[in-house]
């Protein structure tokens, strides 16, 4: 379905199904779409500050030119999902587990990804400084000319990881 130019700004959409829909230039922000599930979904240009997506379901999600800044991912699974030119800043994804998804052109500044399983990941081009790391499982991951300026990285398992222009 499209969900084109929608307005659910401070909506409850918790434990909602939104499989292979589209969000083109919408607003739904101020949010809670906790614990729902996201498969295929696509979003070009739409705006998800504040949001809180928990324990949600994010898998084989394409994200462009979104505004994601201040949303809450804790406890979400994203898997196979590509983030392109977004803004995921100030966000939390806590116990987060991550993977085999890629992250290109995005401001992640000031997230904290502690306590997550982040592995075989690619982020490019990204800035994630000030980013928090700590306790984190993350093996494979390439952080190809991305800034990692005061990032935290205490207690994590970094193995086999790329940092080629970082």
């Amino acid at each position: 379905s499209s969900l084109s130019n929608v307005n659910l700004d401070q909506s409850n959409l918790k434990n909602s199904i939104f499989t292979l829909s589209k969000f083109n230039n919408s607003t739904i922000t101020n949010a809670d779409i906790s614990m729902s599930h996201f498969t295929g979904f696509h979003s070009i240009g739409s705006d998800f500050s504040s949001t809180s997506f928990y324990g949600s379901d994010l898998s084989n999600v394409n994200i462009e030119q979104t505004i994601m800044q201040k949303s809450n991912f804790t406890k979400s699974i994203i898997s196979g999902t590509s983030i392109i030119n977004s803004d995921l800043s100030n966000s939390s994804f806590d116990r987060t587990y991550i993977q085999t998804s890629r992250f290109y052109d995005s401001n992640i500044q000031n997230s904290d990804f502690s306590n997550s399983v982040l592995r075989f990941n690619e982020i490019h081009n990204s800035d994630l400084s000030n980013v928090k790391f700590n306790d984190s499982n993350m093996h494979y991951i390439k952080f190809i000319n991305s800034d990692l300026s005061n990032a935290d990285f205490r207690g994590s398992d970094l193995f086999s990881s790329n940092f080629t222009g970082s």
